[in-house]
């Protein structure tokens, strides 16, 4: 059972999109109330509420909180919620790294196929429109998904702002690759980042993994050093999309069945060929797409993708 670890900001509410399904694989609807919950900060309880609701009659749902703690370092809240009795009885688990301020995101968030894509994977004519807001629905559900299953990998641009403490080595490991540019770093006794904490250009570079290294090396804490810079792809590689097809399909076919039809259980890598079994007991999607994701993660990971 995999924790997922998410930011959060103090004072802010965090919300995360998860579904609940049935033995084969079927998003199960009007489940909200029984979902079993459980929350943890710091000191081993927690009065903040969680809140589920579900995102009309899908099968998907929303769970919602307000951290009323934050820090820098940031504190770890602990979320569990177990999938009720009929179901698929799986554990979803989160790790919410609760911060005073969250590094500051900007840019764009884009599913990471479109409609005319999917349609032509099915074979759904273009006018055939009845089934369309259904997969648009799926095609952003899946985006955000994936996106934060490959995490560090960030597929579509975004800059970025990172605190860390420094530790007296050389290196500083930055949270989302692949780095494209890096902005600015300052270092900075009092945590002040202004012209006089700024470091020349000259003083650090970036390699794989994302690993920023300054020549001399970084103060030991508690010297904080500050990142900004710009990760992700100029476009949606073709491997990811095809991903995205693939699970938005597998929602489809789970969708529209009555026999029984669990999903994409293989793709060869080769000519894209998609091969559709019966149910892949419980999983959240095909082991095929989830282990696809799980090999380009440890690709970023190791500074390969």
């Amino acid at each position: 059972m995999s924790t997922t670890i998410i930011a959060a900001q103090k004072g802010q509410t965090t919300e995360i999109v998860f579904d609940v399904i049935d033995i084969n694989g079927a998003n199960l609807t009007g489940q909200a109330a029984s979902i079993v919950k459980a929350l943890r900060d710091p000191d081993g309880a927690a009065a903040e509420t969680v809140t589920i609701t579900e995102q009309g009659s899908s099968g998907f749902y929303k769970w919602s909180f307000n951290p009323t703690k934050g820090g820098m370092p940031p504190k770890n809240y602990y979320l569990r919620l177990d999938e009720p009795v009929g179901s698929a009885e799986r554990v979803h688990q989160w790790q919410i790294q609760s911060y005073t301020a969250l590094p500051s995101i900007a840019g764009p968030v884009a599913n990471l196929t479109t409609l005319a894509h999917v349609k032509e994977s099915l074979k759904i004519p273009t006018a055939t429109t009845g089934d369309d807001a259904f997969l648009e629905n799926s095609i952003a559900r899946m985006s955000e998904w994936i996106r934060a299953r490959i995490r560090p990998l960030v597929i579509i641009q975004e800059t970025f702002t990172e605190r860390h403490t420094g530790d007296g080595s050389s290196f500083v490991w930055l949270d989302c690759r692949p780095v494209l540019s890096v902005a600015s770093v300052h270092e900075s006794l009092e945590w002040t980042f202004n012209a006089g904490s700024l470091l020349a250009s000259s003083e650090y570079d970036v390699g794989v993994a994302s690993i920023l290294r300054k020549n001399v090396g970084f103060y030991s804490w508690p010297r904080a050093i500050q990142v900004v810079y710009t990760a992700g792809y100029a476009a949606v590689p073709l491997e990811i999309e095809q991903l995205a097809i693939d699970a938005v399909s597998w929602k489809y076919q789970m969708r529209t069945s009555t026999s029984g039809i669990g999903g994409v259980s293989s793709r060869t890598l080769k000519d894209g060929s998609v091969t559709y079994s019966n149910a892949q007991g419980g999983a959240a999607l095909p082991s095929a797409i989830e282990d696809e994701l799980g090999r380009i993660r440890q690709q970023s990971i190791r500074g390969a993708a």
